[in-house]
């Protein structure tokens, strides 16, 4: 097939991303909460994007980072929670969560 009449690559699937009304209070908190890192309001403006169904592409548009940075943290949101946007601990047990961002 030709390059140019090819169809568009199609990646996974996106890990769906719900969030509990006290979750999206929690993320928006942080979002607006000055003291929050920028690596943190990345992570959150990552999560409610999925969260409003946006594709991992539309997601990597809006925030401003690349397409595993999405994937990544929308996956650690999903399995989670709040505790997944914490950095793991480093050592061979990647998935160990440090502490929760909130109670």
């Amino acid at each position: 097939m030709h390059p140019a009449v090819m169809p568009p690559r199609r990646g996974p699937k996106p890990t769906p991303v719900t969030l509990t009304r006290q979750q999206r209070e929690q993320l928006e908190a942080l979002l607006g909460d000055p003291a929050s890192s920028a690596r943190t309001r990345v992570r959150v403006r990552i999560v409610l994007a999925a969260a409003e169904g946006k594709s991992n592409g539309e997601v990597m548009t809006e925030v401003g980072c690349s397409e595993p940075t999405v994937i990544v943290w929308r996956r650690r949101f999903a399995e989670h929670g709040m505790a997944g946007l914490v950095d793991a601990p480093p050592g061979p047990d990647a998935q160990r969560r440090g502490r929760a961002l909130a109670p």
